[in-house]
């Protein structure tokens, strides 16, 4: 649609002295209310990943937010404090992934492969043929502005 091709994108970057930051935003929102932006701010470095979500606005508002996993995945989970901690292992690597968010309120959900209501869990690695993986959905009802912060530890 025309308003689609009127949204700003925008990618900033720098080298910082333990990692690698850089951020996307875009205006794709502005469509539904001049006022939302929606950034994603990425930090890299020796043994973490970390993104944090970000969206201005206003009004309370049914935020989903999606993380798919290889196949060869072993998950586990916990709920710690105010917070989501999964536990991920492929053969002797082993890495921690961990979702801050700033309400109590989060339903989370592991998906492999489900078609109704709506498809969720698949990947498409070649033209015609899909293939089942386990897709984490965090869904909450949340008060704009809104972030939300998700860091994956590498090794522990």
């Amino acid at each position: 649609p025309p308003e689609y091709m009127k949204a700003k994108p925008s990618i900033n970057w720098e080298q910082k002295e333990n990692g690698f930051y850089f951020m996307i935003s875009h205006t794709g929102f502005h469509r539904i209310n001049k006022q939302f932006s929606v950034s994603r701010e990425f930090y890299i470095s020796e043994n973490s990943f970390e993104i944090q979500d970000s969206v201005n606005g206003f009004g309370k508002h049914n935020v989903r937010t999606f993380f798919h996993f290889a196949g060869d995945i072993e998950i586990s989970d916990s709920d710690i404090d105010n917070s989501i901690k999964i536990n991920l292992k492929n053969g002797a690597g082993k890495a921690t992934f961990k979702v801050s968010l700033a309400k109590k309120d989060v339903v989370k959900e592991l998906i492999s492969g489900r078609t109704e209501p709506e498809p969720i869990g698949w990947c498409f690695p070649k033209y015609g043929h899909a293939a089942p993986i386990k897709t984490m959905v965090i869904e909450t009802e949340a008060d704009f502005p809104y972030k939300a912060k998700y860091t994956m530890f590498i090794g522990t």
